[in-house]
């Protein structure tokens, strides 16, 4: 069993620079199984980050909903994963290796028109807000909200536009 900080600290440690930021150009993923669709309320889940502890801390969070989270730490990994399997829901980080979460929220959408993306970032600029709505996303969820996630994937929390998270 992993160790998690205690949620309500994230904002904390984030700020503090405890999360590196980490240049990781590889796909990490977990293998995604076409055995995995279909299980009764299981959602497949595509976390992508460029920062492996990040993506450890927000699994962790959506673990709580019944899920397969699978890992990826750049954009064109990002899109090939999502082509190969085509999960539920992508998590997708702004700042990434190569392609950034944007262009690669815009090819998944180019690849799946209906493609659930949900931009989790640091960035609450409006800049970055519109840039993400342009490009597809469903979702804007800042990383110091990232408790929201959980009922944004279990539908208990409305999408509404990603200007308005």
């Amino acid at each position: 069993m992993r160790v998690y900080p205690d949620s309500s600290s994230f904002p904390q440690l984030y700020r503090s620079g405890a999360f590196t930021q980490l240049r990781l150009t590889a796909v990490e993923s977990d293998a995604m199984s076409e055995g995995d669709a279909g299980q009764a309320g299981v959602r497949r889940v595509l976390l992508v980050d460029d920062n492996a502890d990040m993506r450890s801390f927000i699994r962790g969070i959506v673990e709580s909903v019944p899920s397969l989270v699978h890992e990826c730490a750049d954009g064109e990994g990002a899109v090939s994963a999502y082509a190969a399997v085509r999960p539920d829901w992508v998590l997708m980080d702004v700042e990434l290796g190569g392609m950034d979460g944007i262009a690669a929220t815009r090819a998944i959408r180019t690849i799946d028109a209906d493609a659930h993306v949900v931009i989790v970032t640091a960035h609450a600029e409006p800049e970055y807000r519109r840039a993400a709505a342009d490009a597809g996303a469903c979702a804007f969820v800042l990383k110091e909200n990232l408790l929201d996630l959980p009922g944004i994937l279990d539908g208990t929390l409305p999408l509404g536009e990603p200007e308005a998270r």
